[in-house]
């Protein structure tokens, strides 16, 4: 496959759909979403499933709140999307009650049942910590200039062959362009070199400690662009 024939085009509403598929193939084994749907590991077709929700529910904030996110479109193959960037700018409107109840987050209980709902705002909890402690804190970043790689996602068909590169070129490209820093948040140690090789340095860590009855603690990695 040539990278000739991946196109970088903006995230719009009509992408949504088919996004939240790719980011719940993506993430499928990702360390962080294994402990928070956990209670689903033992269904394949039923843990994708709620992964979908999630990721259509989560991403319709990235459409009609962030209006710099990205994706990926093989043009050899029907415009399949194949990838996906979300930044959070600090000029973007803050998400709100109304705003989760558009997106459907607020069913998150009914639809992915409070276990995982739980486990979901626990992990939210545990990178706004590290974010104040290290971003805004030890790094005294300061939050008008300063964007948020959210997320970062490629179909598992197309993954090793630059397309996630390419993305984050772009977006990179694009922040710098607008004036700002960045940073990101990752559960996957394995992302590291992806990020470094972006210009990303890996700053801090955080332990999760797992709740009596939970498996192992899983860590996030909080990396920053060194410009």
């Amino acid at each position: 496959m040539s990278l000739n024939n991946i196109k970088i085009v903006k995230f719009e509403a009509r992408h949504l759909k088919e996004c939240g598929v790719l980011a719940a193939k993506a993430f499928f084994n990702d360390p962080g979403f294994i402990y928070i749907f956990e209670v689903f590991e033992q269904n394949e077709d039923k843990k994708l499933k709620k992964l979908t929700y999630f990721w259509q529910r989560y991403l319709w904030r990235s459409v009609y709140y962030n209006k710099n996110s990205y994706i990926a479109i093989d043009e050899d193959n029907n415009n399949k999307i194949v990838g996906l960037v979300c930044p959070i700018y600090p000029t973007d409107p803050t998400p709100n009650l109304w705003s989760d109840l558009r997106a459907g987050i607020a069913l998150f209980p009914l639809k992915l049942g409070m276990k995982t709902t739980k486990r979901i705002l626990r992990t939210e909890h545990v990178i706004t910590d590290l974010e104040n402690k290290e971003v805004w804190g030890r790094l005294a970043a300061k939050k008008g200039t300063s964007v948020k790689v959210e997320q970062v996602a490629v179909h598992p068909e197309y993954q090793g062959k630059g397309i996630g590169s390419r993305l984050m070129k772009h977006l990179v490209k694009d922040i710098k362009d607008n004036g700002f820093d960045s940073f990101l948040v990752t559960q996957n140690p394995n992302n590291i070199p992806f990020y470094y090789n972006a210009g990303y340095d890996l700053i801090a860590k955080t332990f999760v400690e797992p709740k009596i009855g939970e498996k192992s603690p899983y860590v996030y990695l909080l990396a920053l662009r060194k410009d």
